[in-house]
């Protein structure tokens, strides 16, 4: 479960994160030197996009996998036998 929660976290973070262009612009009007284009800043932003669409179902699924494979523990028994609980 903790790996399907980390992929869906990674996937959200991926999909919701900052614009990366929006930074590279905002560098780069105010003189900052980036040393990245803008347009690479688009291309690694499509990239982590698509990632973060792939990486977000598949976390899912396998946090929800996770969820649904546990099973309650069943009740033991005493390992004590009746002759020990008498004494006899």
């Amino acid at each position: 479960m903790a790996v399907g929660g980390f992929i869906l976290g990674l996937g959200f973070g991926l999909i919701w994160s900052p614009s990366i262009p929006n930074l590279v612009y905002g560098a780069n009007s105010y003189g900052v030197n980036v040393g990245i284009s803008l347009s690479e800043a688009i291309s690694m932003s499509f990239w982590f996009l698509w990632a973060g669409i792939v990486l977000f179902p598949v976390g899912l699924a396998i946090l929800v996998y996770g969820i649904g494979a546990q099973k309650s523990s069943p009740e033991t028994a005493s390992a004590e036998t009746a002759s020990a609980e008498t004494g006899i």
